[in-house]
Order: structure tokens, then C-alpha cells, then sequence
């Protein structure tokens, strides 16, 4: 998984060959010391300042072609290994990164696309695990669409055979540049902070000083206690083989835990 632990800002002024010159914010990570990230920054900063010198185009970070800045709640381990880790995402919810275990994402555009869409994903997961002896899929329903956790064995996020599999059920193509970008499958665990009136985060992570942090932890608490009455997701059923592997099983139930897809609540 390619979840970063430190993480460094600079910000400093790049002079442009026109004689003006414009602020550049930079954020770098490490996964062996902050002054490692600090380190990682100038050089980009440089490097950034040698290209804007000499007219070169300037390389553009999107979304899914870096690690997230996220941090990292708690790691899950199985065997001594990190088999999961759960973030806080940029608007504050909590996020399952699995390293082998594979989700699907697939969004519907509206309520209307939700009842076309809905049964043809199904029947299209009932026919695929016919199909494909051995394999199974866990079927969720979430407030925007489905997701699906394949439950009879490990897969690589990097694997191109994985990628093309998530296309041909429909799952969001953002979602799988991400996967590979971070090196992990990823679900949504907590309710987004706007579906259960909580507000938006004052802050993101990581925090400039311990008063920042106070605030966002504040936050936190306002935002568990909000989210409560709602769930994530909402258990549509299991599909093809019921051996499950055993890292799958451990991962399952964190993110069932929290995402409570038995309690018949309103999913958020």
C-alpha cells in the first residue's frame, strides 16, 4: 500500500523568466522520517525552479497520480503483516485501504439510473460467479451505487487483469487509477459529513500546530455523533462460492462493522 505516514509542505516564490514570479506549494511524503518528506519538498521545489527558468512545461500532479494525504487511524494486521489500514479522508470520513483485498465502486447517475442499472449489475455478478467456478462477490448497495468485495481470494492492485475486471462490471474509472495509485482497494466506511449535517472539517491533515489539531479533533467528535443514525451500506447478498479467504474474512468484517449493512438504517 502506498499510504505515506510523514508528509511536508513548503511554500516559496518561483521566479519566472518574464522577471515576475508566482508562490508554488509543494507537498512531499516519506514512509521513514519527516525530515526525509522536508527533503523530498526542497528538491521539488528546485527542480520546479530550474523548469520554470528555462520555459520547460511543468509536470501536474491529478487526481489518482499520487498518494493521498491522509492520515493514518489504524493499521490491521494479519500474520505480522499490514493487511489494511483505515484513513480520514480530505472531507473527514473514514476510508478501508485493503492491500489485496479487491472492492468494485460503481456509481449511478440518479435514482432513475439506480432502478435501470441495478438489476443488470446483479444479474451480470450472478452469470460471472456461474461462470467462474470458485469465485465469489459480496453485493452492497450504497447511497450512490454498489460495491462489490470478491471474497474468494487475494488480488493485486496492480495487476492489469484486475483493472480490466473492475471495467467490465462498470466500476468508476477515477477509482481505478486510484486503487493503483495507491497500491490498495478502497471503501468508504463513515457517512460523508454532508449527508448527516455535520459540517466540513476546518482543517486537513497534516496539522500546522496542536491548536489546529484541537480544532479538527473537535470536529471529529461532532461528526461521529452526527453520523450515527446512519450507514454506509446496505447488504444485498452473496454470490458464487462461499469459501471465503481467510484475509478477506478479517477485512470483511472491519468494514461491515463499520459500515453496518445489516441495521436497515439510512445509508449516507
Amino acid at each position: 500500500m502506498n499510504i505515506p505516514k510523514y508528509w511536508a509542505h513548503l511554500r516559496q516564490p518561483i521566479a519566472n523568466p518574464g522577471g515576475g514570479q508566482y508562490m508554488f506549494d509543494c507537498w512531499q511524503w516519506s514512509n521513514t522520517s519527516e525530515a526525509e518528506a522536508v527533503q523530498r519538498a526542497q528538491a521539488r521545489v528546485l527542480e520546479v525552479a530550474k523548469k520554470t527558468a528555462a520555459g520547460a512545461d511543468l509536470d501536474r500532479y491529478g487526481y489518482g497520480d499520487r498518494p493521498m494525504r491522509e492520515e493514518i487511524v489504524v493499521e490491521l494486521k494479519s500474520g505480522g503483516h499490514v493487511v489494511a489500514a483505515i484513513t480520514r479522508n480530505l472531507y473527514g470520513a473514514l476510508v478501508l485501504n485493503a492491500a489485496n483485498v479487491m472492492f468494485m465502486d460503481i456509481d449511478f447517475n440518479d435514482d432513475r439510473d439506480a432502478r435501470a442499472r441495478q438489476p443488470k449489475i446483479v444479474d451480470a455478478v450472478q452469470r460471472f460467479v456461474k461462470d467462474n467456478a470458485g469465485w465469489g462477490i459480496r453485493l452492497y448497495r450504497t447511497r450512490g451505487g454498489l460495491r462489490g468485495l470478491f471474497t474468494h481470494a487475494i488480488f493485486d492492485p496492480n495487476d492489469k487483469g484486475v483493472a480490466g475486471l473492475l471495467r467490465a462490471f462498470g466500476s468508476d474509472p477515477l477509482y481505478i487509477r486510484l486503487c493503483a495509485a495507491q497500491q490498495c482497494f478502497r471503501a468508504r466506511l463513515t457517512p460523508k459529513p454532508w449527508r448527516c449535517d455535520a459540517g466540513k472539517p476546518p482543517a486537513r491533515f497534516p496539522f500546522p500546530d496542536q491548536a489546529v489539531e484541537g480544532r479538527y479533533r473537535a470536529w471529529v467528535q461532532r461528526y461521529e455523533q452526527a453520523s450515527r443514525p446512519y450507514a454506509v451500506c446496505q447488504w444485498l447478498g452473496d454470490f458464487g462460492a462461499a469459501t471465503r479467504n481467510p484475509i478477506v474474512s478479517a477485512v470483511m468484517d472491519v468494514h461491515d462493522q463499520y459500515t453496518r449493512p445489516t441495521e436497515n438504517l439510512t445509508l449516507a
